[in-house]
C-alpha cells in the first residue's frame, strides 16, 4: 500500500513539475535573455554568455527540485523491496521527462513566432535538459554532491 502511496505522489510531483518547466523556467531564464541583449545586436559572445547564466539559474532551480523528489524516494525505498526498481524507474521519470518535455514546447513556442534568431531561453533549457539527465544519476548514486550547493533542499522536510 505504500508503494502504491509513493508512486502517486511521484505521479502528482510529476505534473507539477511540468508546471514548473513549462512556466518557471521560461522566467528564469529570462535573466540570460537580458543579458544577451537584442537578437538583432547581439554577438556571438553575448549569446553563448546569455545561454550559459540562464544554465546557470535553471540548473541550479530545476537541480534542487530534482533533489527534493531524490531525497524524499530514498527515504521511501526500502533496500530489501522488489518494487524499488520501479519506484526509481518512475522518480527517474518524473524527474527527467518534465524537463525535456518543456524544451520542446519552448522550442515550438520560438518556432511559431518565425523569427531566424536563436532563443536563449530555448538553447539555455535545452543544456538544462541535458544536464538533468546526468545529474539525476549523480544525485542518486553519489548523494553526498547534493550537499556542496543544495543543502538548503535537504533541510526543507517532507509532508508525506
Amino acid at each position: 500500500m505504500e508503494t502504491l502511496f509513493t508512486l502517486l505522489i511521484l505521479v502528482l510531483g510529476g505534473f507539477f513539475l511540468g508546471w514548473i518547466t513549462i512556466v518557471l523556467l521560461p522566467l528564469i531564464g529570462n535573466i540570460g535573455e537580458i543579458i544577451a541583449g537584442k537578437p538583432e545586436k547581439r554577438s556571438r559572445i553575448r549569446l553563448s554568455i546569455g545561454v550559459w547564466i540562464g544554465v546557470l539559474f535553471q540548473t541550479y532551480f530545476y537541480f534542487s527540485y530534482m533533489i527534493y523528489i531524490i531525497s524524499w524516494v530514498q527515504t521511501k525505498v526500502k533496500p530489501e523491496s522488489w518494487t524499488k526498481i520501479l519506484i526509481w524507474m518512475i522518480s527517474f521519470f518524473v524527474c527527467v521527462l518534465p524537463i525535456f518535455l518543456g524544451s520542446a514546447n519552448a522550442k515550438n513556442h520560438h518556432l511559431s513566432k518565425r523569427t531566424h534568431y536563436v532563443s536563449v531561453i530555448v538553447e539555455s533549457i535545452k543544456q538544462t535538459s541535458y544536464l538533468s539527465f546526468i545529474a539525476f544519476f549523480v544525485f542518486v548514486f553519489l548523494p553526498e554532491t547534493k550537499i556542496v550547493l543544495w543543502s538548503w533542499v535537504l533541510k526543507i522536510g517532507f509532508p508525506f
